[in-house]
């Protein structure tokens, strides 16, 4: 029982240390992301397009959507709104961060593909990522998954 209350006293001061070391670190907080988190993000934003890229953390083509995507902040600032969809494995989601603060990609918020609305099939990471694409670009389906994969949007959702 002493054990309990301990984990209970001790557990949150971990995640607030936690939590002040990553902001301490400039990395971007990680949120999960379905299809109506993306309608809201769109929706309570001011950009002229969004950019949503779906990428895994182990694809050889990661590195350059991100190296296109730090060229996108340089270039276009507030203008465009960048959504990173990462869909690696949850176990992997710890990875994130410094993966795009190795690309110098400081945004405040990068998003996991959530594995409840889309499941993650054993030993391909890019399915999640396929299932969500699938969800909010009904026309994409046609395509193969390929990760990096980039749709972009206006602001009424085209």
């Amino acid at each position: 029982m002493d054990i309990l209350k301990t984990f209970k006293t001790v557990f949150p001061l971990i995640l607030i240390f936690c939590s002040s070391y990553l902001q301490a670190q400039d990395l971007p907080r990680l949120e999960k992301i379905n299809k109506e988190g993306l309608i809201k993000i769109i929706d309570s934003s001011q950009a002229d397009v969004y950019l949503v890229i779906i990428y895994t953390n182990e694809c050889r083509g990661t590195k350059y959507v991100l190296d296109e995507v730090k060229s996108y902040i340089d270039k276009y600032g507030g203008r465009i709104k960048l959504i990173l969809c990462n869909s690696s494995f949850e176990k992997e989601m710890s990875d994130i961060p410094a993966l795009l603060k190795s690309h110098s990609i400081n945004l405040p918020v990068t998003y996991m593909i959530d594995k409840s609305f889309y499941p993650e099939k054993r030993m391909d990471d890019r399915k999640k990522g396929y299932f969500f694409r699938n969800d909010i670009c009904p026309e994409c389906r046609k395509d193969i998954i390929g990760v990096p994969y980039r749709l972009m949007y206006d602001k009424k959702k085209n």
